[in-house]
């Protein structure tokens, strides 16, 4: 049966290319998010600011920055973000099942429409030989919940890439990273799963399935790609940030020759242009 899916795709993928797409240069809409304290440098400049995002109790019946402090920094940045992405998609989109919001740091945020896909749907289309540490996790175990709300994964990706961020300022340092040192594979793994996501809103477009509205969606994919890849260049000078073996995991994806990764592959240079894929992805 997988196998005649992704035949099915192949033969998409290659109409699609046949009929010819060319993606318009799109600029990604940025919220400014307001900072309710200025945190000590010491915090370091990344979860300062993240944290800072957050007011420090409980307001509105939203979670205070207190809610998400934890002793590990990294993971305190990962978890303060879903923090502030939370209070975005519901002070400043339409709320959770609408909107979902995703914060970039230093006061820039997006706010972005639910696809009308589901999170199943990205965890069936993930290539076999990607799904690592976190599938289960993130697409399994997380489906009770956020079924409904695909941009759940680009949540969690967003997370990581802070998080790593993190990491990887206080490496830069000379200060301890924690137990964050598998956050940059964690992000490659994300990442990927949320590209899965964005093939699926590719396919619906080229057959018109939708009248979703997918720019500021596809914009902040290539955002969000663009400071993954810089982590990814930047982290390897600092190799306890980078466990698990992300390069790895990222060659498989932009190399491996089966036919579900490369299908993948195609659908993504369809979707994001081949110069910007080949120039920020790889391949």
């Amino acid at each position: 049966m997988c196998r005649k899916i992704w035949t099915v795709l192949v033969f998409l993928l290659a109409a699609a290319v046949a009929f010819g797409q060319q993606p318009e240069k799109i600029q990604l809409k940025i919220t400014k998010i307001k900072a309710y304290r200025t945190n000590p440098d010491s915090m370091g400049r990344v979860l300062g600011d993240i944290d800072s995002r957050m007011p420090a109790n409980s307001t509105n019946g939203a979670f205070g920055a207190s809610t998400y402090r934890c002793d590990d920094r990294g993971t305190w940045a990962h978890e303060a973000t879903h923090g502030v992405n939370a209070l975005i998609r519901n002070h400043y989109g339409r709320g959770t099942g609408a909107d979902n919001g995703f914060y970039l740091l230093w006061g820039n945020a997006a706010v972005v429409a639910e696809p009308p896909t589901t999170l199943s749907q990205v965890a069936r289309f993930v290539p076999q030989q990607l799904r690592g540490k976190i599938y289960q996790l993130y697409l399994q175990q997380q489906l009770k919940d956020w079924n409904n709300q695909p941009l759940y994964i680009v949540d969690e990706w967003t997370s990581y890439i802070n998080g790593a961020t993190a990491n990887l300022e206080y490496s830069q340092r000379g200060m301890g990273v924690g137990g964050g040192n598998h956050d940059v594979r964690f992000t490659a793994e994300s990442g990927v799963y949320s590209l899965t996501l964005a093939m699926i809103v590719a396919i619906h477009k080229q057959q018109q399935k939708s009248r979703y509205d997918d720019a500021q969606f596809r914009a902040l994919m290539m955002y969000n790609c663009e400071r993954m890849m810089k982590l990814f260049n930047e982290a390897k000078q600092h190799r306890g940030i980078t466990g698990g073996d992300p390069y790895g995991y990222w060659q498989t994806f932009t190399t491996g020759g089966a036919n579900d990764i490369a299908t993948l592959r195609g659908w993504l240079r369809w979707y994001f242009g081949p110069e910007w894929t080949k120039a920020q992805l790889g391949f």
